[in-house]
């Protein structure tokens, strides 16, 4: 049953935020607008998941730690997002579509896999803690997922890759959401207690992407218009990953 959990919460995390994606863009494809705005509220979204739930979760189960070995794994979740993105020259885009972007396709590529690869492990070590934590993560995957999709998509198609051929590789680099996800689970038998500590891992990670990846792109705007519709944005994904966390008793 525990293995039917994670594959169905990768799917959702990483397949269907995929698909969210594209659905969004044939609908918003010439409202920039509305689409910065998934950013804003993603963005509140994955930093809800961190701290009302991933790194609370790992307090908790973390026995005999100090609270400041807890934070450590947190750190290094963030620095391990800073350092894959830097290895793999890429700078995501959040944005429809990105005027410049000077890493080559396959590069794109392997820098998204990678990406949905580390959701997917922090998706399974959130399950193996408890279901309710993992349904929340995997949500929060999934929310960021869309603004994420959108943007690689965009550049591989300004990049002269065919509209068809840019699905088909941005749906292979999202089978890596489970790919990682089952790693965490054969993997969590042989280490004890990995899953506790991936999921504070995991809290840095989601801290790095909303505060380093999405923010930035809201923050290139500085109409008053825009910064509150985005503040409001940004505060409804709090709140709605708030809600999720208190209903489902995390």
């Amino acid at each position: 049953m525990t293995l039917l959990y994670i594959i169905s919460l990768s799917v959702l995390g990483g397949i269907l935020g995929l698909l969210g994606a594209l659905i969004i863009v044939k609908r918003f494809a010439q409202n920039q607008e509305r689409l910065m705005h998934l950013v804003s509220f993603a963005a509140g979204a994955m930093l809800s998941a961190a701290f009302f739930d991933l790194i609370p979760e790992a307090f908790e189960h973390l026995e005999n730690v100090s609270a400041q070995k807890v934070l450590l794994y947190v750190f290094g979740g963030l620095l391990i997002f800073y350092v894959v993105e830097q290895l793999l020259l890429i700078s995501h885009c959040h944005e429809g579509i990105c005027d410049v972007h000077k890493a080559r396709r396959s590069m794109v590529i392997v820098g998204d896999t990678v990406h949905n690869f580390l959701d997917g492990i922090a998706i399974a070590a959130a399950l193996l803690v408890s279901v309710p934590l993992g349904l929340v993560t995997a949500i929060a995957v999934f929310i960021h997922e869309i603004p994420q999709e959108i943007g690689d998509f965009g550049v591989l198609l300004q990049m002269g890759m065919k509209r068809a051929r840019a699905i088909w590789w941005n749906l292979v680099s999202a089978v890596a959401t489970i790919v990682g996800a089952l790693g965490v689970y054969f993997l969590a038998g042989a280490v004890d207690s990995i899953e506790v500590s991936l999921i504070a891992l995991a809290g840095g990670g989601f801290i790095y992407i909303a505060a380093v990846d999405l923010l930035p792109e809201v923050h290139k705007e500085l109409r008053r218009a825009h910064i509150f519709s985005h503040m409001v944005a940004f505060f409804l994904g709090v709140l709605v990953l708030w809600f999720l966390s208190a209903t489902l008793h995390i």
